[in-house]
């Protein structure tokens, strides 16, 4: 194993895809000082070593942290988080890599608040998931990239559970701009799996093996929608996980 050496002295790594054993992308955060100035972290590994990609906003450098990463090829991936908007608040973030830089994307203006999770990308595009807060506490957030321009997949909280006062979703996996399954919570203790038909979600049924459960990340067999989900319980229980 190779350890990477940030230049910066806060840094963190949160989510990789590898193409293959020569092609992985990681994507994270770093700062030059704890606790504030976050900006987005990319890495390539060509198979024996690591080096740092730079990423571009429209001004020349973005803000924020990068949660998670999906790529459909070598030179097309997508990278999503959060970046500070105002006061105490954030807002989703996208960038892309075309093969030769990553660059920040513009995102549908949703609520006062907003962040990406999960993404997950297919032929003709990419989907995120995360949350939105609102009136009514946090809401289920989709956004889909069809290789021109992000648009909500869904109205922001269309994936609610009924009742809920916080659903949130925390990872997805798509076949197509039709075909996703996203996992999550609602209410901080129940675990939560949907998926989307190109119109609707539609909430599947999931075991809740520990009290305060939370389902964190999913991964799905190539070509279906089989898919194990990994997640945490409350109070120091252990981890679980649970397939469809």
């Amino acid at each position: 194993m190779t350890a990477y050496n940030s230049p910066m002295p806060w840094n963190a790594l949160n989510a990789i895809k590898c193409l293959s054993a020569s092609d992985c992308e990681a994507v994270g955060w770093q700062s030059q000082h704890a606790g504030y100035g976050y900006h987005p972290l990319a890495e390539v590994r060509n198979g024996s070593t690591w080096s740092g990609q730079g990423v571009k906003g429209a001004d020349g450098t973005v803000s924020g942290q990068l949660a998670a990463v999906a790529c459909a090829a070598a030179s097309s991936c997508e990278a999503v988080g959060s970046r500070p908007a105002g006061s105490h608040s954030t807002a989703a973030l996208a960038v892309r890599w075309t093969g030769t830089a990553w660059s920040s994307q513009k995102l549908p203006a949703v609520t006062d608040r907003s962040y990406l999770t999960g993404v997950s990308c297919y032929r003709t595009g990419c989907t995120a998931v995360g949350g939105a807060s609102t009136t009514s506490g946090v809401s289920t957030l989709a956004e889909a990239w069809n290789g021109a321009h992000w648009a909500l997949q869904s109205p922001v909280g269309s994936g609610n559970v009924t009742g809920a006062t916080d659903t949130i979703w925390n990872a997805v996996h798509c076949q197509s701009a039709t075909s996703c399954v996203v996992v999550g919570n609602w209410d901080s203790n129940n675990t939560l799996a949907e998926t989307w038909n190109g119109s609707t979600w539609a909430q599947d049924n999931t075991p809740n093996p520990i009290a305060s459960d939370v389902l964190n990340a999913m991964s799905c067999t190539p070509g279906t929608a089989v898919c194990t989900a990994v997640g945490t319980g409350g109070d120091g229980d252990p981890p679980f996980a649970v397939r469809n």
